[in-house]
This record gives structure tokens, C-alpha cells and sequence, in this order.
């Protein structure tokens, strides 16, 4: 009995001592709205043995050149392209989620709550989204199991989608888990972080498909009935035809 009520108070101890999300802005980023929102983990799963703690990064930096606009901040009723992305990305069973911006940062987190979410920016997005991914790997802790990298316009992604590739990576079969929909790869991607280095090390405007390409005997593909994982958003026509889905 002894023995279960130190574990128990050991445990007390360790939630206790979690860290609170954090906005992370180089100036002249600083933003008063994330400031005061900042927020605890909403989960303790890296307390859960033999769970796989799993973090989410958007990718949210880029221009948007073909559109002429800034792109998360595409409006749809009463939402924006990032907001809806961010929305099922929230609902998912993830353990953390960062959100990487670039162009118009300040005026996309005056814009779109994204309290108890951790926000980086990528001053450098021009070199591509290689900078991106790095800059986000960047602020993965180091407890984190494996990450799961999507793009900020797609907003079509379910968490029904996001949740199923978690669930396929947390069996343990593989290291990559990859979405296909009518034999075509599409996004978000999970990778194990022993795929860290990898990943550090792309150059350009290049994701995460030649670590995959690179790593084929490591891959599960998993079969998606939507081609939401397909779809993304660049421009105005694309939107357009979003717009009506989610309507």
C-alpha cells in the first residue's frame, strides 16, 4: 500500500511540474492576444506508459504568390483557411501542436485564436519550407515520440484522418505513416523522430518526401476514403471549390 502511495505522489509531482505552452516571437513579433493566452498542456500522455507522444506541426509560413492575398487569412463565413485547419488539428489526439507562420505573422495571430498552442516564426520562409519544418522541429521537446507535419492550407483534413494516422504509428509497425487516397500520397505524414536528423538536414523548398522516399521500407501507407488529404489550397479557384465543400 505504501509502495501506491508514493507512485501516486510521484506522479503528482511530475503534472505538476509540466510546462506551460509558450509563443515563441523574435521582434518585432510580439503579440499582447497570444500573451495572455497562453495555457497548460491539455494532456499528460507523456506520463501514459506505452503510449506514443505524438506533436503536431502546421506549416503556415509561405506567401501565397498565385493567390495575391495572404493566405490563412482566406475568409470562409466565420472562419479563416488557418483557423479551420487549426480547428481539427486541435480536436485530434495530439500531445502538442506548434504552428509555424512567416509571411504577415502579426497580422494572422491578431486574427485567429490560437491560445494554448505553441506559435513560431520563420523569418526566413522566402528560403522555402524546409525552413519551416526545421524551425518547428526546433521546439519539439525531446519527449516527443514521433511528430506529425501538415500544411496550413488543407483545410479539409479531418481529426477523424489525423486521428487514424496517429493510431497507425502508435501500433508500432512503422516509423513513417503516410495517408493515400485512389493511390496518390497525400498529407499530414507522421515520422518518427529518429528521422530528426533527416529532416534537419533538407535544404530548399523541399518537405519531408524525400526522407520518406529515402526510408521506403519504413513506410505504412494508410488507405483514406476522402481525397481531403489532397487537397490543398493555392489558388483562388482551389479555394473556391474548398469553399463549397465546407459549406
Amino acid at each position: 500500500m505504501g509502495s501506491a502511495h508514493h507512485l501516486f505522489a510521484v506522479l503528482i509531482e511530475l503534472v505538476g511540474r509540466a510546462r506551460p505552452t509558450t509563443a515563441i516571437f523574435p521582434l518585432p513579433y510580439r503579440s499582447d492576444r497570444c500573451k495572455l493566452h497562453w495555457s497548460s498542456y491539455s494532456r499528460v500522455s507523456a506520463l501514459t506508459w506505452g503510449v506514443d507522444v505524438i506533436a503536431g506541426l502546421i506549416l503556415a509560413a509561405g506567401q501565397g504568390k498565385r493567390l495575391g492575398a495572404v493566405k490563412p487569412l482566406l475568409a470562409n463565413d466565420h472562419a479563416v483557411l488557418l483557423e479551420l485547419v487549426v480547428r481539427q488539428y486541435r480536436k485530434a489526439k495530439l500531445d502538442e501542436l506548434i504552428v509555424v507562420l512567416g509571411h504577415e505573422a502579426r497580422q494572422i495571430v491578431q486574427r485567429i485564436p490560437l491560445n494554448g498552442i505553441k506559435i513560431i516564426i520563420n523569418n526566413e520562409h522566402r528560403v522555402g519550407l524546409s525552413s519551416s519544418i526545421q524551425r518547428g522541429l526546433a521546439h519539439v521537446s525531446s519527449r516527443f515520440d514521433a511528430v506529425m507535419i501538415g500544411l496550413g492550407d488543407m483545410p479539409l483534413i479531418t481529426s477523424k484522418t489525423i486521428d487514424t494516422l496517429i493510431a497507425e504509428y502508435q501500433k508500432g509497425k512503422k516509423g513513417i505513416v503516410v495517408p493515400v487516397h485512389d493511390g496518390r500520397r497525400g498529407h499530414p505524414v507522421v515520422l518518427d523522430m529518429k528521422y530528426l536528423e533527416a529532416l534537419v538536414t533538407l535544404r530548399g523548398d523541399v518537405g519531408a518526401k524525400s526522407v520518406i522516399d529515402s526510408h521506403a521500407d519504413d513506410v505504412r501507407e494508410v488507405k483514406i476514403d476522402s481525397d481531403e488529404i489532397l487537397i490543398d489550397v493555392d489558388t483562388r479557384e482551389a479555394w473556391e471549390k474548398v469553399r463549397s465543400r465546407l459549406s
